[in-house]
């Protein structure tokens, strides 16, 4: 089972390797047309986040280093458009308990039409950080350098003593 984890962990990150590397190709064509304006600065700033964020992954992939898991974990969450999440809810909310004039046929089509590739995006992301997940809680816990035991029955036997 671990070997699967851990492909899967390496095709997550194969995964967010490509997406990084269309992150610095945005990024190149993004800085030729830029106006250096307060907008274009934060965009810039948001690529770069994704290039961070894709450097901790790949180190704590590779390392099997569980605080930089945590701290990816941490930054792919903080990376999802919770606000147009949002705003996918509400839509199908109005739809449900309001008078629409719309058949259902329609609604899912004006919804597919404008939310698709949102929804897309979140579903793969929340697929990734699920993966990443797993992989985290498969890393080993961490061991004491004394005894080459884990830490909490490391620290019994030192009160026992």
């Amino acid at each position: 089972m671990s070997v699967f984890i851990d492909c899967s962990a390496y095709m997550a990150l194969v995964y967010e390797g490509s997406a990084a590397f269309l992150v610095m190709v945005q990024m190149i064509n993004f800085s030729k047309i830029m106006k250096f304006d307060m907008l274009d600065v934060v965009i810039i700033l948001q690529a770069m986040c994704k290039l961070l964020c894709f450097g901790v992954f790949a180190v704590g992939v590779v390392g099997r280093n569980k605080l930089l898991m945590r701290l990816w974990l941490l930054m792919a969450y903080l990376q999802i458009r919770w606000l147009a999440i949002g705003d996918v809810f509400i839509t199908i909310f109005h739809y449900l308990f309001n008078d629409h004039d719309k058949s259902r046929q329609q609604f899912l089509q004006e919804l597919s039409d404008n939310h698709g590739p949102l929804i897309g995006q979140v579903l793969t992301r929340f697929g990734i950080i699920l993966i990443a997940y797993r992989f985290f809680k498969s890393l080993e816990p961490r061991k004491s350098k004394q005894y080459g035991i884990p830490l909490d029955q490391a620290a019994a036997e030192l009160k026992a003593k």
